[in-house]
């Protein structure tokens, strides 16, 4: 009995909560639909709401598409297509940022009213200038008045300056017939007058060529007659061979310079006029006393030495004189072809001569030749040169021989003042001499014949030197 009841307790409790789960579950099911009929009464009335507005935008694009002049049914690409054919034909220029028709209907109502104000500017100013061409035309008429006025006072000026011309003509006419004849008997005065001068001129000329013979005559004459004797400047007092020194009888007080050269001639030679034989050349090195000096041999003859007693000659110092030159072109000392008219100015200057005047190989003049100048040295005659440096070479020598100088070879003057070169100058490059570079032997080695003689070779003795001796 009391299982039953436990059972039927159990199963009430079970009934009870099923009864309470089901109620639970109602009234759950049943808030929900509730939602859901007010949601779709909302989405209904959404939706009516949304049909009337597409509706009303319908009805709004079909105002637009007639407002901008298309029909009803016409697309949005027809419509785009046809805006921006309208903006490349009447809004070019129109700001992109605001491309609308009522943008263009603006731009265009803009560019008209300006238009409109420029015609009516153009109109005024067609009116003012209408005006002006009428106040114009008025003073124009009275300029031309004046015009005609003036116009008719020079005719008559005209007329009578032509009249005056006319007259002033005639008077001229018949002055221009006088001034022609008295011309005509000038030119016979004046033609006849130059005849006379040619011929008193040809007759100066010829007696002036005959004056000028009979003056070269007469100077060569007199030249002849009054020629210098050239005698020695002094001696040698003394000779010392071992040291290649001599002293001479020449010092300070004749004004003897250091460096001087001088040629050496036997003892028996007292004139040097015609041409006398070298036998060697001194320097002098140091002036001893008023009347002595000392000088290094230059140049020595073994078989004919240096001996006291031989006398010395230079011809670019005298005792108390200095001797003037005058060099041309072609001063060539070593045969290189190159001119060495600084080193002769230098030799010349150092035994105490004076160059006045010397002729650069291009041709170019230094200096002045003077009354005081009494040698020219005649350098090489150039082979082949310019007009201009056989020009200047020319006319050196005319006036030399104007002033009376002595005319010398490059030869005459370096024999006769003893110089010797003692110092080789090799040159190189295009104008070198070939004759520097030949071979030579080894330094102390004598040189051997190869044997083959010519056949005009012929023997030679030594001369037999005089009974003197320098010890």
């Amino acid at each position: 009995m009391a299982r039953e009841s436990q059972g039927l307790q159990i199963a009430l409790i079970v009934f009870v909560m099923f009864t309470i789960i089901l109620g639970v579950t109602t009234f759950l099911f049943s808030k929900e639909y509730g939602k859901t009929k007010a949601l779709a009464a909302d989405k209904q009335k959404a939706a009516e709401e949304a049909s009337a507005a597409q509706k009303a935008a319908e009805q709004e694009n079909m105002r637009l598409k007639q407002v901008v002049g298309h029909s009803d049914t016409a697309t949005l690409s027809e419509v785009d297509e046809a805006f921006n054919t309208d903006i490349q034909t009447y809004a070019k220029n129109l700001n992109e940022t605001n491309l609308s028709y009522r943008a263009i209907c603006q731009s265009l109502f803009k560019e008209v009213t300006d238009k409109n104000a420029e015609l009516a500017a153009a109109k005024k100013q067609i009116v003012d200038i209408q005006l002006a061409n009428q106040n114009l035309e008025k003073a124009k008429e009275a300029q031309l008045q004046q015009f005609l006025a003036r116009a008719k006072k020079a005719e008559d000026d005209l007329a009578a300056e032509k009249a005056k011309y006319l007259a002033d003509r005639g008077q001229l006419t018949q002055t221009v017939q006088q001034v022609e004849g008295q011309k005509a008997t000038e030119r016979q005065q004046a033609q006849a007058a130059i005849t006379k001068v040619d011929a008193e001129k040809k007759a100066i000329a010829s007696d002036n060529h005959t004056l000028k013979m009979t003056n070269s005559a007469l100077r060569d004459r007199l030249e002849e007659q009054t020629q210098e004797i050239i005698q020695p400047d002094g001696k040698i007092t003394f000779v010392n061979q071992s040291q290649g020194t001599v002293w001479i009888d020449i010092g300070r007080a004749a004004g003897l310079s250091l460096l001087t050269n001088f040629a050496v001639y036997s003892a028996d030679t007292n004139d040097l006029t015609t041409a006398a034989t070298k036998k060697g050349a001194i320097e002098v090195v140091a002036l001893v006393g008023d009347n002595m000096a000392e000088a290094r041999i230059l140049e020595d003859v073994i078989s004919d030495p240096i001996m006291p007693g031989d006398r010395i000659h230079t011809n670019l110092w005298k005792p108390g004189e200095r001797q003037r030159f005058a060099l041309t072109d072609g001063i060539d000392l070593d045969g290189d072809k190159r001119s060495d008219v600084d080193e002769v100015r230098n030799l010349i200057a150092m035994n105490g001569g004076i160059v006045d005047f010397w002729l650069t190989d291009d041709g170019k003049p230094n200096g002045q030749l003077t009354a005081g100048t009494r040698f020219l040295v005649l350098g090489q005659e150039p082979e082949t040169a310019d007009l201009d440096r056989l020009t200047a070479r020319t006319k050196v020598i005319e006036e030399a021989k104007m002033y009376g100088l002595k005319i010398i070879s490059l030869t005459d003057l370096l024999n006769g003042m003893g110089y010797v070169r003692t110092t080789a100058v090799v040159r190189f490059g295009s104008q070198a001499n070939p004759n520097d570079f030949r071979a030579k032997p080894p330094e102390g080695v004598p040189r051997v014949s190869s044997g083959t003689v010519s056949d005009l070779f012929q023997q030679r003795n030594p001369p037999t030197p005089a009974v003197r001796s320098a010890y």
